[in-house]
């Protein structure tokens, strides 16, 4: 035999006993992984003239018909096709559940796995831990199991998915796993601010509550609102719910904040040169110099590698760090146009997330700096690295929830030195503790800097 036919012989040896070593093992597993393909395919991209939804929706239809394999491939496409879409961690979620229900457990967790770690503010993440849970109890990791069904039962009490995992710790899996079955997506509608981690579900709209005219107080010639609602835009998912954000802000403006209608500013869906020009511009709107002055900010909000909050214009577009400057405004950019603001107070209110860019490929210990110049005080709806969510009960956010049940309870009953006004120091806490009931994300925290003897509501 030539040297080249010996070593044809050995390289068909070779392929031969792999072959019958694979099918020695009978791996399921294996053969399921290869029909179902990898986490990040890149094949079927003919389906260019369908839009994100559609698109979506089709892998949606083939997973509800039980057709597993296709719809997995569809969703993993969507992800590669769609990267910066709002449905992102549903396309992630549902690949789990492809494998899930074909009983590859092993994939199954590695896509739940892949979803709770990467989208960790997702609304998917509870019922991906339940599933992830399951999915070690079936290959037999027990302890694994266990670790995830407490952790749910610590992080979402009082919820399904905690009497699922409950279900789960006493050995009633089927139980379990029904409880947590049957998602409805509406995907078009995200609920949270996040620009990066956005989720998708349906909330209840009750926000037309329209406060007795008892209850407010007299408004003032010095007092103002700026509002700026970021809700429609280009790149990212939009927030529905900014809409009603600024319905409740006008009426809370009038009615507890003391200040005249003519003296509340809407700026809605601000570009970046207009964002920038609503700042520079402010002693336009404002020329008393015993005026109190409230900025209000609802929309996208992100952080740098170093923790410095940017607000995030409607035709922003972020593929690396040298788009910060370009196309978002840093809050150091707002904080010396206000200081620059020649009146009595400021107080700016952000209400916005403050998560990672990104692409933040290492870990960088953040030196925030958390000094603020001048007689400005700066409320933040969630501390660094986290989001400002919307509330449980109404289609607005979190913050503004908790802020407007304030203010229905009653101003004066916070006015705990008699002075007149309620100032932040003495709604501080009862802010905080109603945020931590609002929000659906126990993380989100208040923040503030600055000035905390602000002047918020007048005292009738």
């Amino acid at each position: 035999m030539t040297e080249k036919a010996l070593s044809l012989f050995v390289l068909l040896t070779l392929l031969v006993s792999g072959g019958c070593i694979r099918q020695k093992r009978g791996d399921v597993f294996d053969s399921m992984v290869d029909k179902f393909g990898t986490m990040d395919a890149s094949d079927g991209m003919d389906e260019v003239e369908l839009d994100e939804n559609d698109f979506f929706q089709n892998a949606m239809t083939l997973y509800e018909q039980g057709h597993y394999l296709e719809a997995q491939k569809k969703f993993a496409i969507f992800k590669n096709k769609f990267p910066y879409s709002s449905m992102i961690p549903a396309s992630v979620f549902f690949q789990g559940e492809c494998f899930f229900n074909s009983k590859v457990y092993i994939q199954a967790s590695r896509y739940y796995h892949s979803l709770i770690h990467t989208y960790p503010y997702s609304s998917y993440v509870p019922q991906a831990k339940i599933k992830d849970g399951i999915s070690m109890y079936m290959i037999g990791k027990n302890r694994k199991a266990d670790a995830l069904f407490k952790n749910v039962i610590r992080d979402y009490p009082d919820t399904k998915f905690s009497k699922s995992a409950s279900f789960a710790l006493n050995g009633k899996i089927h139980e379990a796993e029904a409880l947590v079955s049957g998602v409805t997506i509406e995907p078009e509608i995200v609920v949270e601010h996040n620009i990066f981690t956005k989720t998708v579900g349906t909330l209840p709209v009750n926000v037309n509550e329209v406060s007795p005219k008892s209850q407010c107080v007299s408004t003032y010639p010095n007092r103002y609102l700026i509002v700026i609602a970021n809700s429609e835009y280009k790149y990212y998912g939009n927030l529905s719910y900014v809409n009603n954000d600024v319905t409740v802000l006008q009426e809370l403006g009038t009615c507890y904040l003391g200040v005249p209608e003519q003296n509340i500013v809407v700026n809605r869906n601000t570009t970046f040169s207009e964002l920038k020009r609503i700042f520079t511009h402010l002693n336009n709107i404002v020329r008393q110099k015993d005026s109190i002055v409230f900025v209000y900010y609802t929309g996208h909000g992100i952080e740098d590698q170093l923790g410095n909050p940017y607000l995030v214009p409607v035709d922003a577009s972020l593929k690396g760090e040298m788009d910060l400057n370009d196309s978002t405004i840093p809050l150091t950019f707002v904080q010396g146009q206000l200081d620059r603001l020649n009146v009595r107070s400021k107080v700016f209110i952000w209400d916005a997330c403050r998560v990672d860019v990104p692409w933040k490929l290492i870990h960088v210990n953040r030196r925030i700096n958390t000094d603020i110049a001048g007689d400005s005080t700066y409320i933040f709806a969630t501390s660094s690295g986290n989001t400002s969510n919307i509330s449980k009960q109404k289609s607005i956010s979190a913050f503004l929830d908790s802020l407007w049940e304030l203010a229905r309870a009653g101003t004066a009953n916070f006015d705990l030195d008699s002075s007149g006004y309620v100032e932040l120091m003495e709604i501080k806490d009862s802010l905080e503790s109603r945020l931590r009931r609002t929000t659906v994300d126990s993380r989100q925290k208040l923040e503030i800097r600055g000035i905390t003897s602000a002047k918020i509501f007048p005292v009738q």
